[in-house]
């Protein structure tokens, strides 16, 4: 569903449409607001999958209502949000979502904000390859939750959008990478980060999404994979080392 916006009788239309769609898996959210809403959005059992993009405070705020009311149990695997909205949205919502649904935050733009993810121990970032992306990293990892100590960092592969000085040592992105090195090692040695896995992986059509999450096209190069531990030398160092570089999952 994309640019609605919902009055007072529509929202009630499309509460009684999801109630309708009993084996509705992925739903999909782009470009939706709404004046305050006082009813509850109350999302199918069936749903598996739900992207989230530049949604208004109010339709949030009715989702997680509707979660957190529900006493059914919810079979939602997966939330997916532009990192902008997540961090806007409030820690009620997050405690909606638990713990045990896997959250996927797209950084095609870098905001700033921290999302208030107190009831979530794992977070996967969907990125390009840019510099900006690894400034991003040293600022926001720092100001994670502590609950946050697993990390998926996964980077598109598209050739056409790399930054190709970004993963050189000694290019205009050396301080960034300096820095990042320094910020995980030392959420490593304070308990709050206990795994950070790097990926590059290959998208399709991942709900509607844009972004660093828009299907894959033409040539794809994952060297950064092998760049690493150059890269990061005094993380991989550790005696037990809390990164994993991984090569073998191909798709997202």
């Amino acid at each position: 569903m994309q640019s609605v916006y919902f009055g007072g009788s529509n929202i009630r239309l499309f509460q009684d449409m999801l109630e309708s769609l009993t084996g509705l898996k992925i739903l999909s959210l782009l470009d939706v607001d709404s004046a305050a809403l006082e009813q509850k959005i109350i999302l199918p059992r069936s749903l598996e999958v739900l992207s989230l993009a530049d949604i208004g405070e109010h339709i949030c705020h009715a989702i997680g209502s509707g979660m957190e009311a529900s006493t059914k149990p919810s079979s939602l695997k997966t939330i997916i949000m532009d990192y902008g909205d997540a961090a806007a949205v409030s820690r009620s919502f997050w405690e909606a979502v638990g713990s045990e649904t896997q959250v996927v935050l797209e950084l095609s733009l870098i905001p700033m904000g921290i999302p208030e993810m107190t009831s979530q121990n794992k977070v996967v970032f969907s990125c390009f390859q840019h510099h900006e992306t690894i400034e991003f990293f040293s600022a926001v990892i720092p100001r994670l939750p502590e609950n946050v100590d697993e990390i998926y960092i996964d980077f598109n592969p598209s050739s056409a959008s790399i930054d190709h000085e970004f993963d050189l040592p000694g290019g205009k992105s050396k301080q960034a990478w300096i820095n990042l090195d320094d910020v995980l090692k030392k959420r490593h040695q304070l308990g709050m980060l206990k795994h950070l896995y790097f990926r590059c992986t290959k998208r399709d059509d991942l709900c509607c999404m844009g972004g660093s999450l828009r299907r894959t096209t033409g040539s794809a190069n994952r060297a950064i994979l092998g760049q690493l531990g150059s890269l990061l030398p005094r993380s991989m160092a550790e005696i037990i080392s809390f990164i994993e570089i991984d090569t073998d999952t191909m798709y997202f």
